[in-house]
């Protein structure tokens, strides 16, 4: 994976992770956490709030007609057309989208592996650990995966059901223009917690130069236990503006 390492932009991305025992759990198990969203550091990142639903009536009787004829049992069929009309159809869903937006999980990486703030921030002031990934290495998995889009004034975006279904999952990859130094890109699942990565996918980790020896070497046992074709490196510090190089371990 040497030559892999000085690679970033898709497929490659990296993850970057503090120096604790989740993080070591998480290459014991091969797996990452998707968060909710109120675990975000950005308040208004996929926030509810940006969704505005159609005040369209012809959009939500199409949408009550299409959920009508997609359910096929006969009793949940007799059951809806009972007590959905197009109109209470709308006024469910309002009170709801909240509770379906906020059952997607969400994990987050970069396109770049040198990216300071994310040291900084991410990565324990640089005594954590940058993960990069093979995307293609694992295409069920990272199914999904998408630059988010930064705007400069974040708006409310109409939702409409029926003829713009999946416009809703538009909501996970927007963000301020203020977050832009992150360059991320993001995975959705329709889950929150634990999904593990084929172990292939991870090519190579890089420890910060602020990291410890002890945490080194426990993370440098399981990385040569379980990923036998993984390099471990580590972030010299920097002594001239914008010159960077990693040091094999």
């Amino acid at each position: 994976m040497k030559e892999e390492i000085e690679l970033a932009g898709p497929p490659y991305i990296f993850r970057y992770r503090p120096n604790n025992d989740f993080t070591l759990d998480e290459l014991e198990d091969n797996y990452i956490y998707f968060s909710d969203i109120d675990s975000l550091n950005d308040p208004f990142d996929s926030n509810p709030k940006l969704i505005r639903l159609t005040e369209n009536k012809e959009e939500w009787e199409n949408f009550h007609r299409l959920m009508s004829n997609n359910i096929k049992e006969e009793l949940t069929q007799s059951y809806f057309q009972r007590n959905f009309t197009s109109e209470n159809l709308e006024k469910f869903v309002q009170e709801n989208i909240e509770r379906f937006i906020k059952r997607f999980g969400i994990a987050c990486f970069s396109i770049n592996p040198i990216n300071l703030p994310l040291w900084g921030n991410y990565a324990g002031n640089y005594k954590g650990v940058c993960l990069q990934f093979n995307a293609d290495l694992d295409t069920d998995f990272f199914s999904g995966l998408r630059i988010v889009q930064y705007e400069n004034n974040l708006t409310q975006k109409e939702f409409k059901p029926f003829s713009n279904e999946n416009d809703i999952i538009e909501l996970f990859y927007r963000k301020q223009e203020n977050w832009h130094y992150e360059f991320e890109v993001r995975l959705i699942k329709n889950f929150q917690g634990k999904a593990q990565f084929k172990k292939e996918a991870l090519r190579n980790v890089i420890f910060g130069y602020n990291t410890d020896i002890e945490y080194i070497e426990k993370a440098s046992g399981i990385i040569k236990q379980n990923y036998p074709h993984v390099k471990a490196y580590q972030l010299k510090k920097p002594t001239e503006i914008n010159t960077f190089s990693f040091v094999e371990i």
